[in-house]
């Protein structure tokens, strides 16, 4: 399992933070922690055994081992690979309107898929400067943020299915569930892919 957590995206010297059961010959539950703030401690590390291992192991395996060799330009590909990521989710958003209203021209999921990705970047990046502040910021707090944010977003796709669709409150709500999951889904294998092509 790999966990990237976002912390401090202003670092400048940034570090990578591995976390394994040193007596366990199970590396498949690696946590990396990514955009951390500098420190003057070192973090724990993998064996040279471990790292070896490691990277003979599958592909996830093999990702693990090239964040570990070099956090620094891992992060800076992941960066980005999720502007890129961000840039063809607006396609993938327009494409799935254009099933699910076959009837409107191309043009108009093209506009609104701009227009709705506009006005979700905001408050995407609130919700990145909340995680970046999270280790100082109250769980409570944060939780309560990340879901205001994810209800403005899905309010703001079922708002623009009613007003610029034209859909009804049933359709409008049936839709949005429809969206959210191939939307979700398009964005989870485009991430993966970056990460194991550009990583």
């Amino acid at each position: 399992m790999i966990g990237l957590v976002p912390a401090d995206a202003t670092a400048v010297n940034v570090e990578s933070a591995v976390s394994a059961d040193q007596n366990s010959d199970d590396l498949t539950n690696i946590s990396i922690v990514l955009f951390r703030p500098p420190s003057v401690e070192r973090p724990p590390a993998l064996s040279p055994d471990e790292m070896r291992r490691l990277e003979e192991t599958d592909a996830a395996g093999s990702l693990q081992y090239r964040m570990l060799s070099d956090p620094e330009a891992a992060e800076a590909r992941l960066s980005a690979a999720a502007g890129k990521a961000m840039l063809l989710m607006v396609v993938v958003f327009a494409l799935i309107n254009m099933a699910l209203h076959p009837k409107r021209q191309v043009i108009n999921h093209a506009v609104y898929s701009l227009y709705f990705h506009a006005a979700m970047m905001p408050l995407l990046a609130v919700g990145v400067m909340v995680g970046a502040r999270a280790q100082t910021l109250s769980g409570i707090f944060s939780l309560i943020v990340t879901i205001v944010i994810a209800t403005a977003i899905l309010l703001l796709g079922w708002l623009g299915e009613r007003n610029f669709y034209g859909s009804t409150f049933v359709g409008a709500s049936l839709r949005m569930m429809a969206t959210v999951i191939l939307y979700l889904a398009a964005m989870l294998g485009i991430l993966l892919g970056f990460a194991l092509l550009t990583v």
